[in-house]
């Protein structure tokens, strides 16, 4: 298959061995990567290196190039500094320490004035990252937001923002941390308009579940919806499922202010946050969370704005240096919408005060996030069909040979299509799973027919 066949479709390899020594900001092949600046170029959600994952002996394809590319709008304005949309995904070789000759991922995508980044060290005998005893560098999953200076850590935690808890129906122990121990599938831009930009992490865990989580900007707003939802492994149900945010405000050290303390603000009461000790959300009279410190350092912090709707509770504690944000949706399969910020230089009363006063127009960006459509995936025919169709019938060896294969695979195909189709304006992700699955099987035949051809046309068989 050409390259230019390839790069419309997921394409699924075997996980990455040992890499050359790469620079960063160049591909695993030496090719130099787009920059991170957003062009002209349409985004799409870049896999590591065009690679696939395979997890548990199962393969599972990632959103194929095609489905996401979207142009520019022709009026964009890329002056607007708090409207951006980029990406950018980097690899290189890790020369020193524990993690010698394994490969550093950095993927970052950049939405509006705040940004994501995923950054995993992976085992070259395996391809996934250290599942054991992770040190420092393994994995980073963070916001850039706001910070006091340059040389500070953003609010929301720029190292370990995203985790979930996740526990299925017949194991006594919770699956490995998806955003630390699995390995990244899909982070990249999903949509990219004047009026908003979305863009989208997935990660595959041990077990097959996949968990998503959606960043959502709107032109104007200073703050970003969030959209997170886990879909199991096929045939399996969750037991437990939480969702954990981490923040930091201010800064994660404490730089000699003993008295300073972590605190959380709502309309109706402000506490500070014991130490490993959850603080339980009212959600019906507490909708928007403001998470500050007092005493000192209190001119920097987070917003946090609750969908009710969504989830069962929230819980809030002081761990360490950071405040951590526990959520648990109504029921697994339910997705959990919040719309997150963060300010400086402004007193914690001032900017929480703010942040209430903009009631209706944070509920109305969380009404958004539950209606919001994005552009389908891409469809089950594809370019090679035809060409396909005509190598089987000119030579009948092929059809003996994987004829039947052929037609499962297409069949097989066609119908996780069809169910993507009937499944609403947001089908669940596992729908995407299975149908991007399918789509590999497909691919995997087209090239094995191509592969039997060659062979035949060559020596003979």
């Amino acid at each position: 298959m050409s390259r230019a066949m390839a790069g419309s479709r997921a394409v699924l390899t075997s996980p990455p061995g040992p890499l050359a020594a790469s620079r960063e900001g160049e591909s695993e092949s030496g090719a130099q990567r787009p920059p991170s600046r957003f062009s002209s170029t349409p985004p799409f959600c870049l896999r590591r290196g065009g690679r696939g994952v395979r997890l548990a002996g199962a393969a599972i394809a990632v959103l194929s190039a095609a489905a996401l590319a979207v142009p520019l709008p022709p009026d964009w304005d890329p002056s607007d500094s708090a409207f951006q949309a980029t990406e950018s995904h980097t690899t290189k070789l890790v020369e020193e320490g524990d993690r010698k000759g394994w490969s550093e991922h950095v993927d970052s995508v950049r939405f509006g004035a705040y940004g994501f980044s995923v950054t995993q060290r992976l085992d070259p005998e395996h391809g996934q990252p250290e599942q054991a005893r992770q040190v420092w560098g393994d994995a980073f999953v963070g916001i850039a937001g706001m910070k006091p200076a340059f040389y500070m850590s953003s609010n929301w935690s720029p190292w370990d923002f995203l985790s979930a808890a996740v526990r299925l129906e017949g194991d006594a122990a919770e699956v490995p941390q998806p955003t630390r121990r699995a390995r990244l599938a899909c982070l990249g831009l999903r949509e990219v308009t004047n009026r908003r930009v979305v863009a989208e992490a997935d990660w595959v865990d041990a077990a097959g579940g996949l968990l998503r989580a959606r960043f959502v900007v709107w032109r104007g707003v200073d703050r970003f919806g969030l959209v997170l939802r886990y879909a199991p492994p096929q045939g399996r149900n969750v037991v437990k499922l939480q969702y954990v945010l981490v923040c930091q405000p201010y800064d994660y050290s404490d730089r000699g202010y003993w008295e300073r303390r972590r605190c959380l603000t709502t309309a109706g009461r402000s506490v500070e946050l014991p130490e490993r000790q959850d603080v339980t959300v009212d959600l019906a009279a507490e909708p928007q969370l403001v998470l500050h410190n007092r005493y000192a350092q209190s001119d920097s912090g987070t917003f946090l704005g609750l969908d009710a709707g969504c989830l069962a509770g929230v819980t809030v504690r002081g761990e360490g240096a950071t405040a951590q944000v526990s959520l648990t949706p109504k029921s697994p399969a339910t997705p959990v919408a919040l719309v997150l910020g963060d300010w400086v230089n402004e007193g914690w009363a001032l900017a929480a005060g703010r942040f209430f006063a903009a009631r209706p127009a944070v509920a109305d960006e969380l009404a958004k996030l539950s209606t919001l459509e994005l552009p389908p995936p891409a469809p089950a025919e594809s370019p090679d069909d035809a060409e396909v169709d005509a190598l089987v019938q000119r030579h009948p060896e092929l059809a003996q040979q994987l004829g039947n294969e052929l037609a499962t695979a297409r069949a097989e195909l066609a119908a996780a299509w069809q169910a993507w189709r009937q499944a609403g304006a947001d089908p669940p992700p596992a729908l995407l799973v299975t149908l991007e699955t399918r789509r590999t099987a497909r691919d995997e035949v087209y090239r094995r027919l191509r592969e039997a051809w060659v062979k035949a046309k060559l020596w003979g068989g």
